[in-house]
C-alpha cells in the first residue's frame, strides 16, 4: 500500500514536535517496506547507505530516524527510497510482484536488479528513482 511522504518542508524539520513525529513515522514506514518486500536489515542498510546498527535502531520497537533541522543527504535517501516503493506499488498491485521486480536484474538497470544497483552506490538511489519514474510516465 503506497505511503505518503509529501514534501518535507523546512518548517517541519525546524519544529521539534513535527520533526519528532516525522522521525517515528519514517521508522514505521521503513519497517513496513522491509516486511512487505522481505528485506533483511543488512539489505535495507545497504540500500540506504547507513550502518547496520543505525538501521536496526530505527526499526526496533519505539525506534525513530534521527533527523536534523535541515534536510540532509541521509534523510533524502530515505525519502527517495520511500518514493521508489510508492512508484513500484503503483505499478505492481501485488506485493510479491513489487518485491520480485525490485530484486530481478533488468536491462533498464544495466543488467542489475534495482536493489543491487542502489546498494552499489548511494548516488544510484536518485538514478533508480528517475528510471522508475520514466517507466511510469513514458
Amino acid at each position: 500500500m503506497p505511503v505518503s511522504t509529501g514534501i518535507i518542508s523546512r518548517e517541519v524539520l525546524q519544529d521539534s514536535s513535527s520533526r519528532d513525529e516525522l522521525s517515528y513515522a519514517l521508522a514505521d514506514i521503513l519497517n513496513g517496506i522491509r516486511r512487505e518486500w522481505s528485506l533483511t536489515l543488512v539489505e535495507l542498510s545497504n540500500l540506504l547507505g547507513r550502518p547496520h546498527g543505525t538501521v536496526k535502531g530505527w526499526l526496533k520497537k519505539g525506534g525513530y530516524v534521527g533527523l536534523d533541522s535541515a534536510l540532509d543527504p541521509n534523510t533524502q535517501a530515505i525519502i527517495d527510497f520511500i518514493d521508489i516503493y510508492n512508484m513500484t506499488a503503483s505499478f505492481f498491485v501485488r506485493t510479491a510482484d513489487q518485491s520480485e521486480w525490485f530484486k530481478t536484474p533488468s536491462a533498464k538497470f544495466d543488467g542489475k536488479s534495482p536493489m543491487a544497483m542502489i546498494s552499489e552506490n548511494p548516488h544510484n538511489m536518485m538514478i533508480a528513482r528517475q528510471i522508475i519514474s520514466r517507466m511510469l510516465n513514458p
